[in-house]
């Protein structure tokens, strides 16, 4: 397996707001060690991920899945337990960050590529797919700040999708592109997958997690309350529990 977890916990601070102090000693008021209340994000025991697996992350806001996704990435650590992760993880969570809004959207495929990991020889290599990709030929040489959210998502996914990594995770981020160009990246993602590679997907969007994956997560108060191979199954029920 090439994602093993356990005991994991993830513990976030409340912080707790007295107006008084904010007016009448601010350096009390900043002090974070007069603030004890916690509340736990993640709290899974034991998960495993074999390579080979397409897993889909789905609940209510506030579940713990993007507090998941960004220990698996390492952009925050654990608070207890442990996550073994073998192999190059590539996270796709705002796939617009580390775009520079002066820079073209050529200089940032070189940014952001270099960024994720890859040489210029390696972009070099795959720059016009990318381009064509991405569905922004025509504005490749426009700085990103004249681009849409929708075009930053594109271009962003476009990268992300010609990275060489082991384990793979995307966001809701996709959600906002149009339908035409969320399909061609479910299907590019299906036949980028083989039995040595793991893709994690989170989304709302549950026609796409039935689409594109093979088992599903469902994530509810910081647990993980359903882990199954029977996709259909489990979305047609979180549907119910949501209505």
């Amino acid at each position: 397996m090439s994602i093993k977890v356990a005991n994991l916990r993830k513990n976030y601070s409340k912080g707790v707001i007295d107006i008084k102090t904010f007016f009448f000693d601010l350096k009390k008021f900043f002090d974070k060690s007069n603030d004890k209340s916690q509340f736990t994000a993640l709290n899974i025991d034991n998960l495993n991920i074999n390579d080979g697996e397409i897993v889909g992350i789905i609940g209510k806001n506030g579940a713990g899945k993007s507090t998941f996704c960004k220990l698996l990435s390492r952009v925050t650590t654990p608070s207890s337990g442990s996550i073994i992760l073998e192999g190059k993880v590539i996270s796709m969570l705002e796939v617009n960050a580390g775009f520079h809004e002066q820079l073209t959207g050529l200089q940032n495929i070189y940014l952001r590529g270099s960024i994720l990991g890859m040489t210029k020889k390696e972009i070099n290599k795959n720059l016009n797919e990318i381009i064509e990709f991405s569905e922004l030929r025509e504005f490749i040489n426009t700085p990103v700040k004249r681009y849409s959210t929708g075009m930053c998502v594109k271009l962003g996914f476009a990268i992300g999708l010609h990275l060489k990594n082991k384990i793979l995770i995307c966001d809701e981020s996709l959600a906002v592109s149009d339908e035409k160009f969320k399909l061609k990246c479910i299907n590019r993602l299906k036949n980028n997958y083989n039995d040595e590679k793991i893709l994690i997907f989170v989304s709302h969007d549950l026609n796409l997690i039935k689409m594109l994956c093979k088992r599903i997560l469902v994530f509810d108060n910081s647990k993980i309350i359903d882990d199954s191979t029977d996709v259909d199954t489990i979305v047609d029920k979180y549907r119910f529990l949501e209505n």
